[in-house]
């Protein structure tokens, strides 16, 4: 990581008015692009990540975390939020075709 993106420190301020709600709010700041090169990965994978969240190491989202400036709380506190929406969505949409 040369040079941090100017974007980043955008993420903590959007949090706290609460513009910022779950991990994939994140993309609305920054890049996904962006994001998955300062981490190490190619943004294929970084897609896969986002769709299977498990697939995150604790390391990759401290990293996250650190480029956005949140502490490891917010950040874990962003993820429970997007299962949360998730798990949401999918029982919903299982009431919808009962």
């Amino acid at each position: 990581m040369e040079q941090r993106d100017h974007r980043y420190p955008t993420i903590k301020p959007m949090l706290d008015q609460g513009r910022i709600k779950s991990l994939t709010d994140i993309f609305i700041y920054v890049p996904k692009s962006i994001l998955a090169a300062d981490i190490g990965k190619n943004l294929k994978r970084f897609n896969e990540l986002i769709l299977n969240l498990e697939g995150f190491t604790l390391k990759d989202l401290i990293i996250i975390g650190n480029l956005c400036g949140l502490s490891r709380m917010e950040m874990f506190n962003l993820v429970d939020a997007e299962f949360t929406i998730r798990e949401q969505a999918k029982k919903n949409k299982r009431n919808l075709s009962s």
